[in-house]
């Protein structure tokens, strides 16, 4: 079985995908308002824990604060995540990354985005 190391662009990608969930946490729970669509407060809370597992992924908490994207709609910031962890082989991520693409994957199915 081949090795490969993760690279600095790799821990850099993964943390601009945690920020992604985080964001569309953020986003989703003030969408929610004080009224509480359930639905938006599921995705927050959803993609609140997606990115929490993810962050664990990052070495360097500290590149998780660094924003990712413009996008502030919480189905598109998933969709981002998604489309950044495809851009890469698997064998390119951190160990553990595989259960990382299984959740955004779930995020993006369970609610439809």
């Amino acid at each position: 079985m081949a090795t490969t190391s993760v690279n600095e662009q790799a821990i850099t990608d993964l943390a601009g995908v945690v920020w992604r969930l985080w964001r569309a946490a953020d986003e989703a729970f003030v969408a929610a308002g004080p009224d509480g669509d359930l639905d938006l407060d599921f995705l927050s809370l959803a993609a609140r824990s997606v990115a929490a597992d993810g962050a664990t992924l990052v070495p360097d908490p500290q590149l998780c604060d660094v924003p990712a994207s413009a996008e502030s709609d919480p189905g598109r910031l998933i969709r981002e995540a998604e489309a950044v962890l495809a851009a890469r082989p698997i064998e390119q991520w951190p160990t553990g990354t595989s259960a990382l693409v299984v959740d955004v994957c779930d995020l993006i199915r369970e609610h439809r985005l």
